[in-house]
């Protein structure tokens, strides 16, 4: 017969001899399932009013995500409930989930069970604010859950849950900020974060504190990298976004050099000077040298005349 799941059916026999009629039924089960989307049963009910034949089984698949609000706010699925047992599942983006075979012995009840989730998108700029930083990799510790990577800089989390920054990784270093802010997620989160990167301005002076130019300053940087430059006119050598600060230098010119190590998180400005004494002078070159600056204040207060 065509199964239905109501009304009844009619045999139509020409009685010209003896007749035997059996009728063969099977129990069935109901099956009510809810939550979800785009919920499709397979195979269906073979009657077609969610009623099963006892002993057959069947799967049932729901979207992963849906009801997407302008970006913001979505549905995601968290697990399943099969006749008040509660599953969780590997939550997922896109795609379907499909449950295991249920078997039907007795009655089913099904219901998905989904998280309202939001959309949490974070910016990073250095340490002033002015510049962006855009980092190869950001995780995030997520209470509860543990370590999760952003894709890119943005991230869906659940209603209610909280989070920090576990790492921000630019120029193969952590810059995350020392002081770690907590979100609470409870709507969605668009955050811009300052993080541990400095614009380094190294100063290279005589002794005396006169500024020398065309001096070479090769600067390592804690992340390892080797950058070289030479003052300019003022003395002045400028490197900027410095992860963390931190560097160390040597300055040469003329055969002398000198060590500086310094941390631009700390200061503006880091001072090197180099010394007077060149290998190439000898005592008289120093003495002279000496007195040619003494010579050059002194013009300048009106003291020496040319």
């Amino acid at each position: 017969l065509d199964r239905v799941g109501s009304g009844t059916f009619t045999v139509s026999l020409k009685m010209d001899g003896p007749h035997t009629i059996s009728i063969r039924s099977v129990m069935q089960y109901s099956f009510t399932i809810s939550g979800g989307h785009d919920v499709v049963v397979t195979p269906s009910s073979p009657t077609g009013d969610g009623f099963f034949d006892s002993g057959t089984s069947t799967r049932v698949s729901t979207a992963n995500t849906w009801n997407v609000v302008g970006g913001n706010s979505r549905e995601n699925l968290a697990s399943y409930t099969l006749d008040g047992t509660t599953v969780g599942i590997a939550r997922a983006e896109a795609g379907n989930y499909v449950t295991p075979a249920i078997e039907f012995n007795e009655a089913r009840t099904l219901t998905f069970n989904s998280m309202t989730q939001y959309y949490v998108e974070l910016n990073f700029t250095d340490n002033s604010g002015s510049r962006e930083i855009v980092p190869t990799a950001v995780e995030i510790d997520l209470q509860g859950v543990g370590m999760l990577k952003l894709n890119g800089s943005s991230i869906w989390i659940d209603n209610g849950a909280k989070f920090e920054l576990a790492s921000v990784i630019w120029e193969s270093t952590d810059i995350k900020p020392s002081d770690l802010t907590q979100y609470s997620v409870t709507a969605p989160v668009r955050a811009t974060v300052s993080t541990r990167v400095y614009d380094l301005t190294l100063k290279v002076t005589d002794p005396i504190g006169i500024p020398v130019s065309g001096a070479e300053a090769r600067i390592t940087l804690v992340n390892g990298s080797l950058l070289v430059r030479a003052s300019s006119s003022d003395g002045t050598v400028t490197v900027p976004l410095i992860p963390l600060g931190k560097f160390n230098a040597t300055i040469s010119l003329l055969g002398a050099s000198t060590q500086v190590v310094g941390d631009v998180s700390n200061v503006a400005t880091v001072q090197g000077t180099v010394p007077l004494s060149y290998p190439i002078l000898g005592i008289a070159g120093v003495v002279a040298a000496v007195v040619v600056v003494a010579v050059l204040l002194l013009r300048r207060r009106g003291v020496a005349k040319p």
